[in-house]
């Protein structure tokens, strides 16, 4: 503290030097969006299946993200329909001109592509079944003469020639799933599907502006994960401002009514906001935080902490009344320090707890909110000591107390009434809790008991979404149907089924599952009914050897002069080259570049295996009973058709189905750890395990409370908040009860029994426990109002709900529980005790004597 003092100036300036980096870092970090990530979906664990669907269709298929769209076309207006088919193709041209940033587009155009593919499959079947004697000559010849091997895989199609004049599948379906019709005649919305290869970001988020601002022409909508990640950023970003403003004017209203002077709110904003924007600067050196750390972190940090800048000034003002001020403020700093830190440890004990979860949201938040509580700690510890000494003489010019006042008008009516006359003090409002806990504590100690069991039971019973992320306004037909056709399920197989199964067979099953919830399904075998053996050797014919279809490198052998020498020692004639060259011209399927071919996009050889894509849509809430059984199911058809291991799902219900299944560990580890580490620090501290278990039990009950109240009213909540609820309440909101048993202890010696000790220390803790709890709470509330998204608003909401249930139990149940508890310790005089012992024997031995 001396030191502080000495060297004030240069750590002030020190501070400034800080902060006005950290002020760099912020804005950085608030304009460079790949630093902020709105994918909920990036936290799930590497071994997840989302995760390993992401990584294989973004290898292997290029695809990372996807978005939907719905797009009005009036198909009796020829310009509309030239509009809409100039659109789809400048988006196809994106993947030229901006390094495969699409991988893939599905939508009503996509059935002629399909049908390319049945007509030509049809006339390979033709010329081979014509010409099969032919084909087996020329394909001998090269293959003897060791040249274009990947010719021999000719050999394996020949016998396609029996299927021929198979039929094919109708596409009515997938036509009908691609385009709906509206209300008006003629008038149709065109679902389009676009897969691109970027990651969430400033990129695909302007490439998403770019596919959306093609249909603007008309009446569109629009969804997918990319969408859901953009608008999660943009709507956060957006409230951001009104956040920190609303947080700023709460506090200032409740400490000018709490403070006994007009400048100390501003001295402890201060401090407090320095300790912010020096976490948030640092937050720049993270290679990314989540959108909800960063939404979240300041306001939170400002609520929880502002307690260490308000306890600093009510003990400086204290110091001071027998002090000058250089002495109080160095007297001060260490009073306060371990009082602080105790209580920082607290509420980092429960963030901690979060570092358990599987669902790497929970490591992100606890980074953040950690450093942000150390941060407000050596803010409060070393800047508060310098302001406040620099501005003591403005504060007591500003001197105000409103308290003192409300005291007073409620002595005055009191005098007024003839009642005893009564100390002018806080004791005027906190006595009545003090005596009402003592008067009323067995009856309230039995109704908290009873309460345990059903807020546990009620508490376990809440529903939980997984990726409802802001709110959604569903206003148009084509918003409606968007986030309709938005719940798809991309899903990638092996082209070679096993146990003698067919692809047609698995879409049947597929379909049957629930037709209430799986509305569609889309993939080449639902256009065209091959069996996988033929088009495997159809897919090795064109295979160029690395993983990717050409049909050009292929006829590049037959036509350049530079390889004839080579055809004619093989024996290849001119008739035989130019019917191998007709046969290629048969595979050149539908496409104006064949690196973008139709059967690029949904086929590839990985590992010498030919995989292909499905999209399964699913309607209505993906994250319901119904839902999740039905993409079980799916599941386990995959597993029946193309063994364990062999199939990659993508997708918003992949996603939720997997946070379904460890939401109830992550909940469960998170309560136990936060419950055990925060019962072993107040242990520590009160050095009396009954008292914190009591502590932690009165918290605990809190929050079980706050949740089965969120049962009781119907409501979802997000399964992030529902995780983490549990240790921010009980971090955030432990240090009432531990302040109590606290004060409790320094009053023992000054009182003869449990109650008066008891009341007494409610009337000096109730005002502080009152102010945080009011702050929390306030600031939270504020939050809730403002915020479109859903995870700050549910997690604000009920954190500040949870605040006040936890005050009321501590400023209720505490002080009556404690009163059972002696104050007077009986302290024996063994040494005293033996002497009068000796006396009575003595004396004994005298009478027996006489």
């Amino acid at each position: 503290s001396e030191f502080i003092f000495k060297y004030r100036k240069f750590i002030l300036l020190a501070i400034c030097i800080i902060f006005a980096i950290c002020i760099v870092g912020t804005v950085f970090l608030t304009i460079n969006k790949t630093k902020i990530n709105s994918d909920m979906v990036s936290y799930l664990s590497e071994d997840s299946d989302t995760k390993k669907g992401i990584q294989f269709m973004q290898s292997e298929f290029g695809i990372r993200g996807y978005a939907t769209l719905v797009v009005r076309v009036d198909e009796n207006d020829a310009n509309n329909i030239t509009k809409l088919t100039t659109a789809i193709d400048n988006i196809k041209n994106i993947k030229v001109n901006d390094k495969n940033v699409v991988s893939n587009i599905t939508w009503y155009g996509t059935v002629e592509e399909y049908s390319d593919i049945k007509n030509n499959t049809s006339t390979i079947i033709d010329k081979i079944a014509d010409n099969k004697e032919q084909y087996i000559e020329i394909a001998q010849k090269l293959s003897d003469a060791g040249y274009f091997s990947d010719l021999n895989n000719l050999k394996n199609i020949l016998d396609i020639a029996q299927y021929k004049g198979q039929e094919f599948i109708s596409t009515t379906e997938m036509e009908n799933f691609l385009r709906q019709e509206t209300k008006t005649a003629n008038v149709y919305d065109y679902i389009i599907l676009v897969m691109a290869n970027i990651e969430a970001g400033d990129v695909e988020y302007e490439f998403l502006d770019r596919i959306k601002s093609e249909f603007s022409y008309t009446t569109y909508s629009s969804t997918g994960t990319t969408e859901t990640a953009q608008k999660l950023l943009n709507e956060t970003m957006k409230d951001l401002p009104w956040f920190i403003l609303a947080s700023v004017l709460i506090v200032l209203v409740i400490l000018f009514i709490t403070t006994s002077s007009f400048i100390e709110p501003l001295i402890l904003l201060v401090t407090l906001l320095v300790g912010i924007i020096v976490s948030m600067g640092i937050n720049y050196l993270y290679p990314s935080i989540s959108i909800i750390s960063f939404a979240i972190s300041a306001v939170l940090q400002l609520a929880i902490t502002m307690d260490y800048a308000v306890f600093f000034m009510h003990t400086y003002r204290k110091n001071k009344t027998n002090m000058l001020s250089e002495e109080a403020i160095i007297a001060t700093t260490p009073e306060v320090a371990l009082s602080i830190i105790a209580s920082g440890l607290t509420t980092i004990g429960g963030f901690i707890a979060l570092y358990f979860m599987q669902f790497k949201i929970g490591t992100d938040i606890a980074n953040v909110l950690i450093k942000g509580i150390l941060t407000s700690m050596i803010s409060v510890l070393l800047l508060q000591p310098i302001l406040t000494y620099m501005l003591d003489k403005i504060i007591d010019k500003t001197n105000h107390n409103f308290i003192s006042k409300l005291n007073n008008k409620i002595n005055e009516k009191r005098l007024k009434e003839n009642k005893k006359e009564i100390e002018i003090s806080k004791a005027s409002i906190t006595r009545p809790i003090g005596k009402l806990s003592i008067k009323a504590r067995i009856i309230l100690i039995i109704v908290a008991i009873g309460l345990i069991a059903p807020a546990y039971i009620f508490q376990s019973k809440v529903e939980y979404s997984y990726l409802n992320l802001y709110e959604k306004k569903n206003s148009t037909e084509e918003d409606i149907l968007a986030n309709e056709v938005g719940n798809q399920l991309i899903l990638s197989v092996p082209i070679q089924t096993i146990n003698n199964k067919t692809h047609q067979d698995f879409i049947e099953d597929v379909l049957k599952i629930n037709t209430n919830r799986i509305t569609g399904m889309i993939g080449v075998f639902t256009a065209v009914d091959i069996k996988p053996e033929i088009l495997l050797s159809l897919l090795d014919l064109l295979n160029n050897n690395s993983g990717s279809l050409d049909i050009s490198s292929l006829k590049e052998y037959l036509t350049e002069p530079m390889y004839a020498s080579y055809l004619e020692q093989a024996g290849i004639t001119e008739t035989d080259k130019e019917l191998l060259i007709d046969l290629l011209d048969t595979f050149e399927l539908y496409s104006n570049d064949t690196d973008f071919s139709t059967l690029n996009q949904y086929f590839k050889l990985i590992d010498n295996k030919w995989y292909t894509l499905y999209t399964i849509s699913f309607s209505g809430n993906t994250e319901d009973a119904e839902a999740q059984n039905a993409y079980k199911q799916i599941l386990e058809l995959s597993v029946s058709y193309f063994g364990n291991n062999n199939y990659y799902p993508v997708g918003l219900i992949t996603s939720s189905y997997e946070m379904s299944q460890i939401t109830p560990r992550d909940f469960l580890i998170v309560s136990l750890v936060s419950i055990a580490i925060i019962y072993l620090i107040v242990t520590l501290l009160l050095r009396n395990p009954l008292k914190s278990l009591i502590i932690v039990a009165i918290i605990e009950l809190g929050i079980w409370i706050n949740l089965a109240i969120t049962y009781f009213t119907g409501n979802s909540i997000n399964f992030v908040v529902y995780i983490i609820i549990s240790s921010v309440q009980l971090g955030c909101t432990v240090d009432y009860a531990i302040l109590f048993a606290n004060t409790f202890e320094k009053n023992r010696k000054m009182y003869k029994n449990g109650k008066d000790c008891a009341i007494n220390t409610a009337i000096e803790t109730i005002p502080p426990i009152t102010q945080s709890a009011l702050l929390i709470s306030a600031v939270c509330f504020s939050l809730y109002l403002i915020s479109s998204n859903l995870i700050i608003k549910q997690l604000t909401g009920m954190l500040a709900r949870g605040a006040v249930f936890s005050y009321l139990l501590v400023v209720l149940l505490q002080p009556g529980i404690w009163s059972f508890f002696k104050t007077e310790r009986r302290i024996i005089d063994y040494k005293k005790k033996i002497n009068s012992l000796d006396e009575k024997i003595t004396n004994l031995d005298k009478q027996e004597d006489d």
